[in-house]
């Protein structure tokens, strides 16, 4: 969000009306004028930032590996994909422990739906769950083997809705990466 007195040096003597913009993916989305603007602006920004009604952000039993397609909490998630221009395939993004991750909508992780991985290596792991897909998973195609292509179905779905599927699971130590 910001705030700009709207005034053009060369106009008329009125005062200067404030207008309050909030941005998404460095766009304007919603613009305020006035002397309304400040509470309108607060307002919108309680109502993005609460939680969705029936949401609980805190539980972390919200779905399982063996139900993937039903998606995260709707509270925003670190695994969430990126929005907007880095929405493709092998974007980057640092999560904690300073670890970087590689953003793969179209190979998530079987295990548990995560579409950040260590690197962009065959042998790289799941961020979120440790997972190697080397050993099982995908073919040498990358594409997923017989008995794991519902799975993957369901997980890309989810992905393309904007949001990563829950998982309860534990989340693994972070690995040393490869350079």
């Amino acid at each position: 969000a910001g705030a700009s007195t709207g005034a053009d040096p060369g106009a008329s003597p009125t005062p200067p009306q404030a207008v309050y913009h909030v941005y998404a993916d460095m766009k304007v989305v919603k613009a305020f004028k006035g002397d309304g603007g400040p509470r309108r602006l607060q307002s919108l920004l309680e109502s993005l930032l609460a939680p969705a009604a029936g949401t609980d952000c805190g539980s972390s039993d919200s779905g399982t590996a063996d139900a993937p397609a039903r998606g995260g909490s709707g509270c925003g998630d670190e695994w969430d994909p990126p929005s907007g221009k880095d929405a493709k395939a092998g974007c980057e993004r640092v999560f904690g422990n300073r670890r970087r991750g590689v953003f793969w909508p179209k190979m998530p992780c079987l295990r548990c739906g995560c579409p950040w991985w260590a690197g962009e290596d065959w042998d790289a792991a799941c961020l979120r769950c440790g997972w190697d897909c080397e050993a099982d998973g995908y073919d040498d195609d990358s594409n997923p083997l017989p008995k794991f292509k519902a799975r993957h179905a369901a997980f890309v779905e989810v992905l393309r809705e904007g949001r990563t599927p829950a998982w309860a699971g534990v989340q693994p130590p972070p690995r040393a990466q490869r350079r």
